[in-house]
């Protein structure tokens, strides 16, 4: 498997040390030996050694972040004349002006593409 890149402004989560209880937070500074800045929900920062685990992409956190529910399976959000449509079927699809253009699994993938396109990626969990 693939080690997940992540970039300042990603949502993942962590587990809070001896328990199993997530921890969702933004990546804030990024360094090449593994130590991370974090900010919290909260928007408190604290440094950070350990795994990061993506957040998987779900139709509540699309409602929640303002994806108008189409049908059963299908979100859109119009922005700046860009329409973007997520599908939910047996994988995520993401689609451009109505042409499919990649999978995704992630929130953490989705505020990339945002970001690609110039647009907000600023997400809430």
């Amino acid at each position: 498997m693939e080690k997940l890149e992540y970039i300042p402004g990603d949502l993942v989560f962590h587990y809070i040390p001896k328990t199993t209880i997530k921890k969702y937070v933004k990546v804030y500074v990024c360094s090449t030996n593994n130590a991370l800045s974090l900010e919290d929900m909260d928007g408190k920062l604290y440094d950070y050694i350990g795994v990061l685990y993506p957040i998987p992409l779900t139709p509540d956190i699309l409602e929640k972040n303002e994806w108008k529910k189409l049908y059963e399976k299908f979100f859109e959000k119009n922005v700046n004349d860009i329409r973007l449509t997520i599908e939910f079927s047996e994988n995520i699809y993401v689609a451009i002006n109505r042409i499919f253009i990649m999978e995704i699994h992630y929130i953490h993938e989705l505020q990339h593409l945002l970001f690609g396109l110039g647009l907000n990626s600023e997400m809430e969990v």
